[in-house]
């Protein structure tokens, strides 16, 4: 990029996607101005997948973030009611380490890299403007002052302003209902572990951190007839430990959960979507943040090294493209696998996969290898 005074770069949007592609633009000697368009969303405990991994690695945040994280072994699905281990696979086979910490810390490991890199990650809130016509973007800050910019990065959240103004409103469909508790004073699952425990219409995810906490995940498949405040009444037949931390999880928090999309369209002129901005994701692969990681490297090695905005978006979305929608088809795979109802699909199901894990205990991890075993720039 040229340098000049509409020429800088502005990042809306200071989580994950927003901090690590200011990251990646400075290691590409580009520096961005960060700007944050509100309060982030709660904390809780997030899965950093192999794929992601490499990205923090290449980042230079990696150790950093292993040094107050649990490295995952292994995934274990249970029988919800006897709490049985029907298969379990293996998280070793990827090339790089499953990490499982708090959101805050990977937020917090971030901006000490961004502020060691000379970035100001505290700038304020900031509303977007739109594209004026003459090569630069608009954007206000919260004190009412208007600025100009050569180049908008969106990376404003799964409730983007910014996808919504390129791309119109879309109301997708409320799908599902989360409940995320962090829960302190249970002994939670062995460490380096994944529970998950499906049941009709609803499953369970606990992991424990390294500060000795569990961290629950309930989800419930909406019905047109059942808006439930609490996981208690869903999950209450469920065993193992599932009562303890149903007990315990009160203050959990309650998400609606929106269909996976990804954006018609990802830029304007000088303004390109990056992160839940542009692809808004069901957590049942944990692709969310590491899909943002995998974006944050491409969009920046596009800008730095393609001469215009045109040329570096069309070949962040030729790279990304791709594996994104690759990446939504298998979440949806994954949702019917979770949450099928019917019993004798149920049982086919579950038939299945523990057959599979007997017979070839590898198969169901190499499913996978598709998407841990990279880090998304090649675009499968």
């Amino acid at each position: 990029m040229t340098s000049g005074a509409h020429d800088r770069v502005v990042i809306v949007g200071a989580g994950p996607a927003g901090l690590a592609t200011a990251l990646a633009l400075a290691q590409r000697g580009i520096r961005a101005q960060l700007i944050d368009p509100g309060a982030p969303p709660g904390d809780g405990g997030l899965q950093l997948t192999p794929n992601g991994v490499r990205i923090l690695d290449a980042l230079g945040v990696g150790e950093a973030l292993r040094a107050d994280a649990v490295i995952a072994r292994s995934v274990e699905v249970r029988d919800p009611r006897s709490w049985r281990c029907l298969y379990s696979f293996d998280l070793s086979r990827y090339g790089a380490d499953y990490i499982l910490l708090r959101r805050s810390r990977l937020l917090a490991v971030l901006e000490a890299a961004c502020r060691q890199a000379g970035l100001d990650t505290k700038v304020g809130c900031a509303s977007w403007l739109g594209e004026t016509g003459k090569g630069v973007v608009g954007w206000r800050r919260d004190d009412g002052s208007d600025h100009e910019a050569g180049l908008l990065i969106g990376a404003d959240g799964a409730r983007s302003g910014i996808r919504e103004a390129l791309n119109g409103r879309s109301d997708q469909p409320i799908t599902h209902i989360a409940w995320r508790a962090h829960v302190p004073d249970i002994a939670p699952p062995a460490p380096g572990r994944i529970v998950v425990a499906l049941a009709a219409g609803r499953h369970l995810v606990m992991y424990g951190l390294a500060d000795g906490s569990t961290n629950a995940v309930f989800v419930y498949r909406v019905s047109s007839d059942h808006d439930p405040p609490s996981p208690a009444p869903l999950f209450a037949g469920f065993g193992g430990p599932v009562r303890q931390v149903l007990e315990r999880c009160d203050g959990a928090r309650r998400w609606r959960l929106r269909r996976s999309m990804v954006a018609p369209r990802w830029h304007g002129e000088r303004t390109v979507l990056v992160g839940d901005a542009l692809h808004p994701m069901l957590p049942f692969l944990a692709q969310g943040t590491n899909m943002a990681l995998e974006d944050a490297c491409v969009l920046a090695d596009a800008i730095a090294t393609e001469n215009g905005c045109d040329a570096a978006f069309k070949r962040y979305r030729s790279r990304r493209e791709p594996r994104l929608r690759r990446v939504v088809r298998a979440i949806e795979a994954q949702t019917w696998i979770n949450h099928a109802s019917w019993p004798p699909m149920r049982l086919a199901v579950k038939g299945a996969l523990t057959l599979s894990s007997r017979l070839m205990p590898s198969l169901i991890a190499a499913r996978y290898d598709w998407l841990f075993g990279g880090d998304g720039s090649s675009g499968r």
